[in-house]
Order: structure tokens, then C-alpha cells, then sequence
């Protein structure tokens, strides 16, 4: 994972497998395109993880502090995105 988004912030392992990756922002208005950006390269290291093992991958969930009052409002908000997504996965597989 590092080598795939440590150019963009930097990545915590925060359990077994969990991890957060922490983004900078000078500006605001730089956050839409931000958002973009994550994902697609979330979603790249997706595909890229099935190339090797299809029954894995990763569910992630984006939020920024300009969505939240804290940073533990921050953190589960994303985790309500990251099982979203884990979901519609799962209906993909089905």
C-alpha cells in the first residue's frame, strides 16, 4: 500500500487489517478532486490485489474533516463507507 499512496499522505496500520491514510489539503477547493483521485487509486490497488488473489481485495471508505466536527466523527464515517462498499462487493459476487 505504500507504494501504491504514501506519494499522496501517509498510511497507518491501525489493527490487524485496517489501516488509515492521512491526506493533506492546503486548500479546500482541492478537496473534490482529491476524493477523485483516492479512489481511483484505491480502486487500481483493488484490481491489482484480485490479479493475485481474486477472493481478496480491499473495502475503503473516504471522508475529510471539512464532513465531520472531530476526527473520531472523521474515522467512522469513513468506516460507514468503507462496509457500504464492502456490501456492494459482496452483491458482486453473489
Amino acid at each position: 500500500m505504500t507504494q501504491h499512496l504514501a506519494q499522496d499522505g501517509t498510511v497507518f496500520r491501525t489493527g490487524g487489517d485496517e489501516f488509515i491514510w492521512l491526506c493533506k489539503v492546503k486548500n479546500k477547493s482541492h478537496l473534490p478532486q482529491l476524493k477523485t483521485t483516492l479512489t481511483q487509486k484505491l480502486t487500481a490497488l483493488h484490481r491489482t490485489i484480485q490479479q493475485q488473489w481474486p477472493q481478496s481485495g480491499i473495502s475503503y471508505g473516504i471522508a475529510s474533516s471539512d464532513e465531520c466536527q472531530s476526527h473520531t466523527e472523521c474515522l467512522t464515517l469513513a468506516d460507514q463507507r468503507m462496509y457500504n462498499l464492502k456490501s456492494a462487493h459482496k452483491l458482486k459476487v453473489c
